[in-house]
């Protein structure tokens, strides 16, 4: 694979139960000003009617490029998107969607744009609009900070998104892609990786949909790494594992790396020691402790949760 802004563009849909949501995320590519050369849909494991509406979809919808539908057994959504990258062949870049988010039509074309200005770039990422279904809220997440000390921004504010982000399927590649142990926290991972090895652009001139929580409220499957109940612990171990990895190459973002990770262990075992889970949590303070030793307010939690 080689870069280059002009060359070959894949989107890959993970999906799991989503029927009618799907759709609106497939229409939305089917709406860019600039097609996508291959879109790979991953059905992953749906027991209802999701893989036949994707077909029904396709086979009406008089696409523009080409329609890989995937079927595999239930594995997560990294394994699903790391198998629609594979099925997408030879391209240069891969656009990750997922199946309750949608794009503007200039979506595509506005991330290549940017993209060509560097042949380098491994990334690049726009701006969300983030609702909350159950709410009726909206808001834009500005997403600006990507382009400025990359690998430190993210590992301090979490991922800047898998739906508003295009990447270069040779670097999404040399890394290795999702990791598949992972249940959620994945795009934090993946980012993190990604984000050593070249410069990560800001797309100003577009936007991407999250829509949260919509599955629920429309009766179909919900996010599932957002409701995982490790959440706060397996992010503590994705910046863990990275800041092990940061330590040859670079000892000060890894003393900062570390830093973080306390900081999320202790909002883990605070949200164990909550749920009454109270050996977890206290597995948890320790964690945090060993890094952070003056940190008063876990030492006194981790104090409570073991009395309990």
């Amino acid at each position: 694979m080689t870069a280059g802004a002009r060359g070959r563009v894949a989107v890959v849909i993970p999906v799991f139960e989503r029927p009618a949501l799907v759709r609106e995320a497939l229409q939305s590519v089917r709406e860019q000003h600039r097609p996508p050369d291959v879109l790979v849909v991953v059905d992953d494991g749906s027991r209802d009617e999701t893989l036949e509406s994707v077909r029904g979809w396709g086979r009406k919808a008089r696409l523009p490029f080409a329609l890989e539908v995937v079927a595999q057994p239930r594995g997560g959504v990294a394994r699903a998107r790391n198998r629609g990258a594979r099925s997408a062949g030879a391209v240069h870049w891969i656009a990750f969607l997922d199946s309750d988010d949608r794009w503007p039509a200039n979506y595509l074309a506005a991330h290549l744009e940017v993209l060509e200005t560097r042949s380098d770039a491994v990334a690049a990422t726009c701006d969300k609009e983030s609702s909350d279904a159950v709410r009726g809220r909206t808001r834009r997440v500005g997403r600006a900070w990507v382009a400025a000390e990359t690998t430190r921004e993210i590992a301090r504010r979490g991922p800047p998104g898998v739906s508003n982000t295009v990447v270069s399927a040779a670097h999404f590649e040399a890394v290795g892609g999702f990791s598949e142990d992972l249940e959620t926290a994945e795009d934090l991972d993946l980012m993190l990786r990604l984000s050593l090895r070249g410069p990560w652009l800001y797309v100003p001139t577009t936007t991407a949909s999250y829509r949260h929580r919509l599955g629920e409220m429309r009766g179909e499957a919900g996010s599932l790494g957002h409701q995982h109940p490790d959440r706060r612990r397996t992010r503590a171990r994705v910046l863990e594992r990275f800041h092990r990895h940061l330590v040859p190459r670079d000892p000060d973002l890894a003393a900062e790396v570390a830093g973080l990770a306390a900081r999320q262990w202790a909002r883990a075992g605070r949200a164990l020691r909550e749920g009454a889970r109270h050996a977890e949590a206290v597995a948890c303070f320790d964690r945090a402790l060993a890094a952070r030793p003056w940190d008063v307010r876990s030492r006194w939690a981790r104090a409570r949760s073991a009395r309990a």
